[in-house]
């Protein structure tokens, strides 16, 4: 049964990319506005002061517009100095907001960290999210991820584990670096940075938000503290937590001090006044898998906020995914509190009739991914008959896939597709699971009612999926 389902995995990523792609277009794909109001970012600029001690030029250039903020790509030096050049270069992506002019109140700033497994499409939104709220937000990418990458890409840096840990110290220098920009910036209060992180960029955040008091505000999702717990504990971190346990005594010690080094708990004394007065938001799942509640429990607890937790109820660590319009929402209203007065919030702008055929498949997917982040009502069924033709850009032979899915109660389901990778093929779950071919049938073993049918997809692909599911639906 698992070589049957690694054939189906084929059809998977032109599915989630064909949804990311379609997501990325409706949630940012405007026409590009000119205006008067339009701030213009020099193509050089510098940073005179530092918390390295030293100054450096930032190049920027205009990577694309949209109907309410600007993205300019920002490159800047790491204040470390490793033996791959291309980490030692800081790459992020700007968010100008559209409205602000030369002369007019500085902003709020906020400072976006991504999560572990490189995947940069909801940092992306929450930027795009709060630049069109008027708040200027960046991006960057975090040591040994994105162009920053080892020669054998991101599966290199999985595989040593070591360098990975010696990266995190340095993801906290370049957090503290990007701050330095910000502050330099004319457009930007200088006083009322922040900063914003999803797991990975959660912790890395509440570390940076401690080391330096120049961040005026946190927000934290799905984070916590007492890293090394975390590490021994989520499926995500088992190569690193066999590795560590691997080694003798001396070195295990090491490697574990470097961890501190980032460790929210670490700094979290630095961190409690502003915490306290409301500086610090925490949006944790009530079920997190991976992130487990101790950790998110230390962390608040050592903030003096153990009892001011935003819980999603009933939801783990990828399945928070459904409610990330909230999530966006509560974080962008907490940073757009600064904003000076007159700075007014934005009507929401829908995709242009012109994009009649974005908007139908919009609707569509959207109304596919009601059936991921919504279980049928009792009594009822979902279901979804799909016929997918695509040809590639360069006009080639047309290819053709059908999907029928059918989600019943008790989790039970049905799933016919037929795809040229895979040909016809089903999947299904009644009292036990199931797969069959035209030439086979293979049928589990053991009770498997109640058990969730969407736990036979990856959890950071479901994640994904979800997210892109939850905002098409909207």
């Amino acid at each position: 049964m698992a070589g049957a389902l690694s054939s189906l995995q084929s059809f998977w990523p032109l599915l989630q990319w064909s949804a990311l792609s379609l997501a990325a277009v409706l949630a940012t794909g405007y026409p590009a506005v000119a205006s008067a109001d339009v701030l213009t970012l020099p193509e050089t600029f510098s940073v005179a002061h530092s918390t390295a001690g030293d100054s450096f030029a930032v190049e920027a250039a205009l990577a694309s517009e949209h109907a309410e903020y600007r993205v300019y790509r920002l490159t800047y030096p790491s204040p470390v100095s490793t033996s791959t050049p291309a980490n030692n270069t800081v790459p992020a992506d700007y968010y100008l907001p559209i409205g602000l002019a030369d002369g007019e109140p500085p902003r709020p700033a906020v400072i976006c960290l991504h999560i572990l497994n490189g995947q940069f499409e909801l940092t992306r939104s929450l930027c795009a999210t709060l630049a069109a709220r008027g708040v200027p937000a960046v991006m960057f990418k975090l040591p040994y991820y994105g162009e920053r990458e080892l020669p054998g890409g991101r599966a290199a840096l999985e595989q040593n584990s070591q360098l990975f840990i010696e990266a995190l110290p340095q993801a906290l220098a370049d957090t503290r670096r990007t701050l330095d920009v910000l502050a330099s910036r004319p457009e930007v209060d200088d006083a009322r940075v922040g900063v914003a992180g999803i797991s990975l960029g959660a912790i890395v955040g509440a570390a940076a938000a401690g080391q330096d008091a120049r961040f005026y505000r946190a927000a934290l999702m799905l984070g916590g503290g007492d890293l090394l717990s975390v590490v021994h504990h989520a499926r995500e971190t088992r190569r690193l937590s066999d590795y560590l346990t691997s080694l003798d005594a001396v070195q295990r010690r090491r490697m574990e001090q470097a961890i501190l080094q980032v460790d929210p708990l670490t700094y979290a004394a630095s961190l409690r006044t502003r915490a306290q007065a409301g500086h610090v938001l925490m949006l944790n799942a009530a079920e997190d898998e991976v992130i487990p509640r101790a950790a998110t429990l230390a962390l608040a607890n050592a903030l003096g906020i153990g009892e001011r937790i935003e819980w999603l109820e009933g939801l783990g660590h990828y399945s928070a995914a459904a409610r990330l319009p909230e999530m966006l929402t509560r974080t962008t209203d907490f940073f757009a509190q600064d904003l000076p007065q007159g700075v007014a919030e934005p009507r929401s702008r829908k995709v242009e009739t012109q994009n009649e055929p974005a908007k139908v498949l919009a609707t569509m997917l959207g109304e596919v991914g009601s059936l991921i982040v919504k279980p049928p009502a009792e009594g009822r069924r979902h279901l979804a008959d799909l016929e997918v033709i695509y040809r590639d850009e360069n006009g080639g032979s047309e290819r053709r896939g059908e999907l029928k899915l059918v989600l019943g109660p008790q989790n039970r389901f049905r799933c016919d597709a037929t795809t040229p990778w895979t040909g016809a093929v089903a999947i299904g779950q009644d009292d036990v699971p199931w797969m069959a071919s035209r030439e086979a049938l293979f049928q589990g073993s053991g009770e498997t009612r109640g058990s969730d049918p969407w736990s036979y997809v990856d959890p950071q692909a479901m994640f994904r999926l979800k997210m892109i599911a939850t905002a098409l639906s909207q």
